[in-house]
């Protein structure tokens, strides 16, 4: 018998498991955990977190963290970042003017604890550009619906079916290493990412 046919008799024999392999299951974290490794990748990627207890305050912090007066900033149409832009006194400027703004408020339909990315349903509210754009990107979310990975919100997305035209998961700010293998940051979209996490 030569080694080729030895191999494949030891792989016919072998007990192979009918149909595909499933992943592990990942034991549920409480939100809190989630949120701490949230916050940690998220720092390391040179994002910015802001915690807030409600959305006056968050509009503050915000505002702190991008004070200039006469920019202009577009504001996603989604419930929670409107409620948030009511808070801001700021220049708001409409989606033909995206190039001009200095800053975007978007609403995360996900926020994955693992790798601190975020995910954004796009459409005429929420149009793609309003993550390319502007130098920052502002995402709000709320805390009590941050998943663990991003297979659990792909999971969430094929169950609710009628998948949307446009989504995409933001991880960080814009880098790359196409060049030389050094990382430049910003590349091709918006050199700061915050996200405001409320309750």
């Amino acid at each position: 018998m030569s080694a080729r046919d030895h191999i494949l008799q030891r792989i016919a024999a072998a007990h192979v498991p009918a149909g595909p392999a499933l992943p592990p299951t990942v034991p549920v974290e409480p939100v809190a955990d989630r949120l701490a490794v949230f916050a940690c990748e998220l720092e390391k990627l040179g994002g910015e977190l802001v915690l807030a207890d409600g959305t006056a305050e968050a509009a503050a912090r915000l505002r702190e963290l991008v004070p200039e007066a006469e920019a202009l900033w577009f504001i996603a149409d989604r419930p929670l970042a409107a409620e948030v832009a009511s808070h801001l006194d700021v220049r708001r400027a409409p989606q033909e003017r995206m190039a001009d703004c200095l800053a975007s408020v978007t609403e995360a339909q996900y926020v994955i604890a693992d790798t601190a990315t975020v995910g954004l349903r796009l459409d005429g509210g929420q149009p793609r550009s309003c993550y390319l754009l502007p130098e920052v990107c502002i995402v709000v979310a709320r805390r009590e619906g941050m998943l663990l990975t991003l297979g659990d919100a792909l999971a969430d997305l094929a169950q609710r079916g009628g998948l949307p035209t446009g989504f995409v998961f933001v991880t960080g700010p814009s880098r790359t290493a196409d060049i030389e293998k050094t990382v430049v940051i910003p590349a091709h979209g918006p050199k700061r990412l915050v996200v405001a996490l409320l309750p």
